[in-house]
């Protein structure tokens, strides 16, 4: 349960997340599982400082209760944008992208890999800004734990990298896959991996091509279908290497449209060519006037 709430001492608004402990109401996870997970999402959350994550303040326990006290974000979720039908134009789509890119080199840095990246776990702030939210699944490399149970999956299918699909060991550049996801999604208003069912969606995550159909994504550009490509390989080794490099191509691929663009339109120009002027008409003459000239 999340509240928006006030911080007395500093007197600023924050949000709360609180989790009833296991044999409360509203709880079906045996073994501790929720409350691990979500006392550790508080842990591996307050490593990271970086302006594009949502920063941690506090957290504990209160009665039957863990909680976390979070920032406010003073705005919205990209998924929530996207839900009321406010799409990202391609030059905020690689913008937005990018900045997530660098608050998952931050985070990689320390060992952490987010593993839930998606549109509503990446928030807009009001001023511009971009927050990745919600490190609540995310697992430290290396580090123990029995969390995941033999047959889960942690995480949201339809953004998940075909080895987290495949139960197998991950790193950054899982990450990385789920962020090419959200990029092709805000790009094409679709999803690469459009699947009705689990069993459909995990099939076309691990075997098909969301570029197979050229007529679909030729309007992007030859440098666009690239960087997308590299980001949904399949293979972790034909990825982008890292973070930092996502962050990179993004910002070069959006430099490179936006020079295309100015291109294309071309510089205002002054006309240098003299405009001719019109000839000048002898004045018509009237019935009177007439008179008076063959007078004179």
């Amino acid at each position: 349960v999340v509240y928006r709430a006030r911080e007395v001492k500093l007197d600023r608004p924050v949000v709360i997340k609180f989790l009833l402990q296991e044999g409360e109401p509203g709880l079906t996870v045996a073994g501790g599982s929720r409350s691990a997970r979500f006392l550790r999402e508080a842990k591996v959350a307050a490593r990271i400082s970086h302006p594009n994550v949502v920063t941690v303040f506090d957290a504990g326990r209160e009665g039957h209760a863990l909680y976390i006290v979070m920032e406010l974000i003073d705005g919205e979720s990209l998924s929530s944008r996207v839900a009321r039908g406010a799409f990202t134009s391609t030059s905020e789509a690689l913008e937005i992208v990018a900045r997530v890119a660098d608050a998952l080199t931050a985070a990689h840095t320390m060992g952490v890999i987010h593993r839930d990246i998606k549109p509503a776990n990446i928030m807009l702030t009001k001023d511009g800004g971009v927050k990745v939210a919600d490190f609540g699944v995310a697992k430290a490399v290396g580090e123990g734990t029995d969390l995941t149970r033999t047959g889960t999956v942690v995480g949201s299918p339809a953004y998940m990298a075909p080895e987290q699909v495949r139960g197998e060991p991950i790193d950054g550049r899982s990450d990385l896959f789920s962020l090419g996801v959200v990029l092709y999604e805000l790009i094409m208003r679709r999803k690469p991996f459009p699947a009705d069912t689990v069993t459909t969606l995990i099939y076309q995550i691990l075997n098909d091509d969301p570029f197979k159909d050229p007529t679909l994504t030729a309007p992007l550009g030859p440098e666009m279908i690239a960087f997308l490509r590299q980001c949904l390989a399949k293979d972790p080794a034909e990825r982008v290497p890292d973070a930092a490099a996502f962050a990179a191509r993004a910002r070069a691929v959006l430099a490179s449209q936006k020079a295309a663009s100015v291109e294309a339109t071309g510089p205002t120009r002054i006309l240098t060519t003299a405009i001719p002027e019109e000839p000048k008409r002898e004045p018509e003459l009237t019935p009177t006037s007439q008179l008076a000239a063959q007078k004179t």
